[in-house]
């Protein structure tokens, strides 16, 4: 599972991880668009509660979820 988020999302993916049993890969911050795009043609699955994402993630061909 990997986790992304942007600055102003710190404190809610760092408490994401916290929750976290399993180990997470922490990307938040640290991806440009074309690097999203390549996780996510990358990913079996894309869940996620922004359309942005899912979009890029569907637009890439990678099944999606989506949390409302």
């Amino acid at each position: 599972m990997a986790l992304i988020g942007t600055e102003a999302e710190r404190a809610l993916v760092e408490g994401i991880k916290a929750t976290m049993r399993a180990p997470v890969l922490d990307l938040s911050r640290r991806l440009s668009l074309g690097a999203l795009a390549a996780l996510w043609r990358a990913a079996r699955l894309v869940v996620d509660n922004d359309f942005g994402p899912l979009h890029l993630a569907e637009a890439v061909g990678t099944a999606t979820g989506g949390i409302y």
